[in-house]
């Protein structure tokens, strides 16, 4: 994403810069008349003034960027976060099934030993 960007705003830039070094190397030709050089002084001020406020919002387009390059990376590691969270609280489940169902076993083992133990009134064990 952002190597993209950085392409694009080299473009733009170069775009912008390439009129405004053409515009001042006519006025080299252009600096024999008085009034040609008020104009092209202006001309000149103008043209700084534009690449000023495009040079600013470039910047703040690119500070955008960051903030959400940054705001998407904390959401990846929230939910990152939330997804291990998941995941050991489904072990921690696991777990305890296999805890529950160990003691019924082991419950189930002790009474059928007493049985045995007692033995069989019908048999005389």
């Amino acid at each position: 994403m952002a190597g993209g960007g950085v392409v694009r705003f080299g473009v733009k830039m170069i775009k912008m810069v390439l009129p405004v070094v053409k515009e001042v190397q006519s006025l080299g030709c252009e600096s024999s008349q008085g009034n040609q050089i008020l104009l092209s002084k202006e001309r000149i001020k103008q043209l700084k003034e534009e690449y000023e406020k495009w040079r600013k919002e470039r910047e703040e387009e690119c500070e955008k960027w960051w903030k959400d390059a940054e705001e998407e990376e904390a959401a990846e590691e929230k939910e990152e976060k939330a997804e291990k969270e998941e995941e050991e609280a489904e072990r921690d489940d696991i777990e305890e099934e296999e805890e529950e169902e160990e003691t019924k076993w082991s419950k189930m083992d002790e009474v059928m030993e007493h049985i045995c133990e007692a033995g069989d009134p019908l048999f005389g064990n």
